[in-house]
C-alpha cells in the first residue's frame, strides 16, 4: 500500500491526520502476516491504494475489513490499540454530529459547514459501502461501518480467546459500547474474563430499553465477584476517545450502587437533551420553554439557564421559567453572587419589557419566593426592585400584588433589611396609588382592589410595629367608604392587637353592623 500526502489540502482532506495514516500503515502491515485463504481476490492484498483524503481512508479501511473478514484464514496475536486507533478515526468521521449537552445543542448552526460535513459523511459512509460487501446479514451490527476489531476477535480461536490481554478485551469492548451494539457487547462480555470497568459498561448498556440483559441480573449475578484489576484505567495515554470512557467510569463513590445511581441520572438526562435536540427545529419556542421545565424538575439550573440566555425574548412563558429558574438557582448556589446577577438580570429585562405578564411574574415567582433564600442574597435581590417597582405603579392590579407580596415577606422575615426595603416600597407605591386615585387614573369602581392594597399596607405596618401608620393607613380605608366584611375586621382587630402591644385600647373589641357595614370609626384603633 502506498501512502502519500499532498502539500495543500482541501477542507476534507484536511480531516485525515498523521496519526490516523500512521495507524493505518500498521495496521496493514499486521493484516499481511496473517495467513491467506487461496482463490480469494482480495483488492487490498492485490493493489497499490494511495491514500491522499477522507474517501481514501474509507476505501481503504473497507478494503482491510473485507480482508479480514472475507481473505484472511486465521490471526495472531496483535496490538488491539491499533485496531482500535483506526475503527475509532473512522466511526468518529462516519457519525453524525453527537450532542448529548445543552450546550451542544445551542451552539449546532445548520450552516453551509454543517451541510457540507453532513453530505461528507454520507459519501464516506457510501464508499465503505461499495467497497465492503457482507455475505450475509448482520443484524447485530448497529452502524453504517464494520467494525474491523470486532471482526479481528471473531478469527480469535475460542481456545485462545481465553487468553486475550485483560487489555486487548477491554479495547474490543469498548469499542462495541461506542458503537452502541448490545448483542455483540454481551457475547464478547459473558464468557471472557471480566475487568471492573468492563462490568461497568455492561450495567450502563444494560440501562438501555433495547437491552436484552437486565440491570438487576448483572448485579446479582457478579455481587462479590473477583473482577479483575482494570488494565487501561486510570487512564493516562493520548487516546481521546479512551479519556471519554476513563471519566465516564469514575467513581469518586466506593459503592457500586451509587455509581450505578448517578449514571442513570446522566442517561436520563442524556435521553432528554436527545429528545428536545431531535425536535427543537419544528417548534424552538415550545421545545425550549419544556427543556426548562425540565431543567428545573432535575436541578440542572445552569443548563436552564443556557437556554434563556440563548433564545428567550422575554415572552411571558420565558420570563416565568426565568424566574422560577432564578430562585431556584439561588437557592442552590451556597452564596455564589452568580446567581443574583442572574436574577437582577432577569428583572431588568422585565422592567424594560414593560409587558405587564412579566412583571406579575417577577412578583408571582420572585418577590413571593424571597423568603425562601438566605438574607444576604435576598436583600440583594430586592434592592434590584426599585425601577420594577416604580414601573409597577402604572396598573392597579400590579399594585395590589406587590403589596400582598411585600407584606408577606414583611410578614415571613425578621431581619432589618428585608423590612426596611419592604417598607420602603410598598410605600412608595401606596402613595403613588393614592395620587393617581385623586387624579382619576384608575376609573375602575371601587373594588377589592382599594381594600386588598389598604389590607396590604395595615399588614405590613402591623408586622413592624409602627402604630402611627398603620392608623394612617386605617383612617384612609374609613374615608374611602370600603365596605368591609367580617372577616376583614376580625382581621384587622386581631393583628392590631397581637402586634400593637402600646395601644392602650388594644383589648377593645369591634362589633359589624347587622348589614355587614363596618360602624363609621374603629373605635379600638384610635391613637391613645
Amino acid at each position: 500500500m502506498d501512502v502519500s500526502a499532498r502539500e495543500s489540502f482541501s477542507y476534507d482532506e484536511s480531516l485525515l491526520d498523521r496519526r490516523a495514516l500512521k495507524n493505518f500503515l500498521i495496521l496493514d502491515e499486521i493484516l499481511k502476516r496473517f495467513p491467506k485463504k487461496s482463490g480469494v481476490e482480495c483488492v487490498f492484498c492485490e493493489e497499490s491504494i494511495k491514500i491522499h483524503n477522507l474517501h481514501d481512508m474509507f476505501r481503504a479501511y473497507a478494503c482491510a475489513v473485507s480482508c479480514l473478514a472475507h481473505h484472511t484464514e486465521s490471526v495472531g496475536v496483535a496490538d488491539l490499540l491499533v485496531f482500535f486507533e483506526v475503527e475509532d478515526f473512522v466511526m468518529r468521521k462516519a457519525r453524525g454530529r453527537e450532542m448529548w449537552s445543552v450546550r451542544d445543542v445551542l451552539e449546532f448552526r445548520r450552516d453551509t459547514k454543517e451541510m457540507y460535513e453532513e453530505a461528507l459523511r454520507d459519501q464516506l459512509v457510501a464508499v465503505f459501502k461499495t467497497h465492503f460487501m457482507e455475505k450475509s446479514i448482520k443484524i447485530n451490527c448497529e452502524q453504517d461501518v464494520e467494525s474491523i476489531t470486532y471482526k479481528y476477535y471473531k478469527l480469535v480461536d475460542d481456545g485462545e480467546k481465553t487468553g486475550l490481554e485483560m487489555r486487548s478485551l477491554e479495547l474490543v469492548l469498548i469499542l462495541l459500547f461506542k458503537r452502541d451494539e448490545l448483542i455483540r457487547f454481551f457475547r464478547v462480555f459473558w464468557p471472557n474474563r471480566k475487568s471492573y470497568a468492563v462490568f461497568k459498561l455492561a450495567l450502563i448498556l444494560s440501562m438501555r430499553l433495547e437491552s436484552h440483559v437486565s440491570t438487576e441480573r448483572l448485579l446479582k449475578e457478579f455481587e462479590g465477584f473477583p473482577f479483575e484489576e482494570d488494565s487501561l484505567f486510570p487512564y493516562n495515554g493520548d487516546v481521546d476517545s479512551l479519556h471519554e470512557i476513563n471519566e465516564m467510569l469514575e467513581n469518586s463513590e466506593p459503592d457500586i450502587g451509587e455509581w450505578f445511581r448517578m449514571q442513570q441520572e446522566k442517561m436520563y438526562w442524556m435521553e432528554c437533551v436527545r429528545m428536545w435536540a431531535a425536535n427543537r427545529e419544528s417548534d424552538p419556542g415550545t421545545m425550549d420553554n419544556s427543556m426548562i421545565e425540565l431543567c428545573i424538575k432535575n436541578k440542572r439550573y445552569e443548563d436552564g439557564w443556557l437556554i434563556y440566555k440563548n433564545d428567550m425574548k422575554s415572552t411571558n412563558v420565558g420570563i416565568v421559567k426565568a424566574c422560577i429558574l432564578c430562585i431556584k438557582g439561588l437557592k442552590s448556589s451556597n452564596g455564589s453572587c452568580v446567581w443574583e446577577s442572574r436574577t437582577a438580570e432577569v428583572i431588568d429585562n422585565a422592567v424594560f419589557s414593560g409587558d405587564l405578564k412579566s412583571l406579575h411574574a417577577l412578583i408571582n415567582e420572585i418577590v413571593s419566593k424571597l423568603w425562601e433564600i438566605p438574607a444576604v442574597q435576598r436583600v440583594f435581590v430586592l434592592g434590584r426592585f426599585s425601577k420594577a417597582a416604580d414601573c409597577m405603579c402604572k396598573d392597579e392590579d400590579l399594585i395590589a400584588e406587590l403589596l400582598k407580596g411585600l407584606q408577606a415577606l414583611c410578614t415571613e422575615c425578621r431581619d432589618f433589611e428585608t423590612r426596611d426595603l419592604c417598607v420602603r416600597y410598598s410605600e412608595m407605591v401606596y402613595d403613588e396609588w393614592k395620587k393617581a386615585k385623586k387624579k382619576f387614573l384608575f376609573f375602575k369602581k371601587q373594588s377589592h382592589h382599594g381594600l386588598q392594597i389598604r389590607s396590604s399596607m395595615l399588614g405590613i405596618y402591623g408586622a413592624t410595629k409602627d402604630c402611627k401608620k398603620f392608623y394612617n393607613v386605617y383612617q384612609d380605608l374609613m374615608k374611602s367608604n370600603t365596605e368591609l366584611s367580617r372577616e376583614l375586621c376580625t382581621k384587622l382587630e386581631s393583628l392590631h392587637i397581637r402586634d400593637c402591644e402600646e395601644c392602650i385600647l388594644r383589648r377593645r373589641q369591634l362589633t359589624v353592623n347587622g348589614n355587614r357595614k363596618a360602624p363609621p370609626v374603629f373605635n379600638f384603633l384610635n391613637k391613645p
